[in-house]
């Protein structure tokens, strides 16, 4: 089972994959892997988002069980509260929708 920040790890890798590699934003036109890729990202943030209980506003310290996962929160906290999560999540969104049109 994966925690919260290995399912973060999967969504930056997929959304790098599909952008063609880090640091780079996927472009207007997606390619049918590229399009998996980011599919595949916004389904691991909407598993991040589970962490989180509904009176919170961040994954707490019991969704993190793997090294990963613990170096991942450790290195970058901020990245596992909500607010960023739905805005990483909509602009992977937004790069489906940009692809699609």
């Amino acid at each position: 089972m994966l925690d919260a920040g290995e399912w973060l790890y999967v969504a930056d890798v997929c959304a790098q994959a599909a952008a063609g590699g880090p640091g780079r934003e996927p472009g207007p036109v997606l390619s049918a892997e590229a399009r998996e890729s980011l599919i595949v990202a916004v389904a691991a943030m909407d598993e991040v988002l589970k962490f989180i209980p509904p009176d919170k506003d961040e994954v707490p310290r019991a969704g993190f069980w793997s090294d990963r996962g613990r170096t991942l929160r450790q290195s970058e906290p901020g990245r596992f509260r909500r607010p960023r999560l739905q805005t990483v999540r909509g602009a992977y969104r937004d790069a489906l929708a940009r692809a699609a049109s």
